[in-house]
């Protein structure tokens, strides 16, 4: 199994000193033995061919190891993903804060049939109190994710209510060129032409999808925009969401790309405590935690496409023993199916498509 890791980082991260990727795929054996993703826990899962000591010496050496950028590599994971959309399809990210330990981490991800693998990521250090500056964060954020794209990628940024500021859209707009669709929350303010107020007070009709191909928003500087709207319902729940875009696609596929949001929720779950634990690990440094998390991204990656052949060749799926204790039905989630997919087929269950997708059908706003 290790010879096909090392292939595969071989492959994706050619210009990456040969020692790094070895070392980097050991941690990604280790992660995909599903004990967790604590320095030891990646040592014991990393298998007997050396002593405990040693491995665990060796996951350390690569987490501390300031000669490894975790930067250079997220930029050789993006153009090697971008290899394998079709030539006109978009590179959608679904972007999201997420609270890890003593850090908030920023995270771009790309949705695949329902399920959302990392593939940019910048952790911060709150302050005592928990504070950061979240815009000066999210800019620098977006600024270096542009440089690491190729330009003739086309790049669709979707993103929940907390990135819906016009500083923002402004930024994607005139700088970085990127398309969006941001959630804005229901006091935002707008000029539809022929109605004008708050979004909570926007009438809509259940079920229905309405648009106005331009907009005036916020009142102080508007600046013009798309609006897509649609009263919907979230896990049994009504919800109104206003969504922001400058894409002209048409309105059901906006609203089919902002549901593809909801798949990093289960992708988070999965790295905190469903499948890797990494609420455990007591690494403060959060270039150390990037490292980290660069093989967790990498882990996530084999083990959501041995997933996906495990539902879709029917084979019997255990239950969630958690779920059932809860009286609940939930299967296992997509990395514990990719795991039970390598325990029966070893090597073979890692193979990587040469095509990927991140396509969507335009589909009812509903979850």
């Amino acid at each position: 199994m290790l010879a096909y890791i090392v292939e595969f980082l071989d492959a994706a991260f050619k210009k990456i000193r040969r020692s790094q990727r070895k070392a980097l795929a050991c941690l990604v054996m280790g992660l995909l033995a599903g004990t967790g993703a604590s320095l030891a826990s990646i040592a014991r899962g990393m298998g007997a061919a050396t002593s405990f000591s040693a491995r665990l010496k060796r996951v350390w050496r690569f987490v501390a190891n300031a000669g490894v950028d975790p930067e250079q590599f997220q930029a050789m994971l993006l153009h090697w993903v971008v290899s394998r959309l079709a030539p006109d399809e978009p590179l959608i990210l679904l972007v999201d804060w997420t609270p890890l330990g003593c850090d908030e981490a920023l995270v771009a991800s790309i949705p695949i049939e329902g399920r959302a693998v990392p593939l940019f990521w910048q952790f911060v250090r709150t302050d005592p109190d928990g504070h950061f500056n979240q815009a000066l964060e999210e800019w620098g954020f977006f600024e270096r994710l542009a440089a690491l794209i190729p330009k003739r990628v086309r790049v669709v940024i979707v993103a929940d209510r907390g990135f819906g500021n016009a500083k923002l859209m402004d930024l994607f707009n005139r700088e970085l060129h990127f398309g969006y669709v941001l959630r804005v929350k229901d006091d935002t303010w707008v000029n539809t032409g022929e109605w004008q107020g708050l979004l909570r007070d926007l009438r809509l009709t259940k079920g229905r999808i309405q648009e106005w191909q331009r907009v005036a928003y916020r009142k102080e500087k508007p600046i013009p925009t798309r609006l897509v709207s649609i009263w919907t319902t979230v896990r049994g729940v009504p919800a109104h969401w206003h969504l922001v875009t400058n894409l002209p696609d048409p309105s059901d596929l906006i609203v089919a790309w902002y549901e593809r949001r909801m798949w990093a929720e289960e992708m988070h779950r999965d790295e905190k405590r469903g499948f890797f634990h990494l609420h455990k690990t007591t690494l403060a440094d959060e270039t150390r935690r990037s490292r980290l998390f660069l093989a967790i991204a990498l882990a996530t990656l084999l083990l959501t496409f041995a997933g996906l052949r495990e539902l879709a060749q029917g084979v019997p799926i255990q239950a969630n023993p958690t779920a059932a204790s809860k009286g609940g039905h939930r299967g296992l989630s997509i990395l514990k199916l990719g795991k039970q997919r390598l325990d029966r087929l070893g090597r073979e269950a890692l193979s990587l498509p040469r095509r990927i997708s991140l396509s969507v059908l335009p589909a009812p706003a509903s979850a």
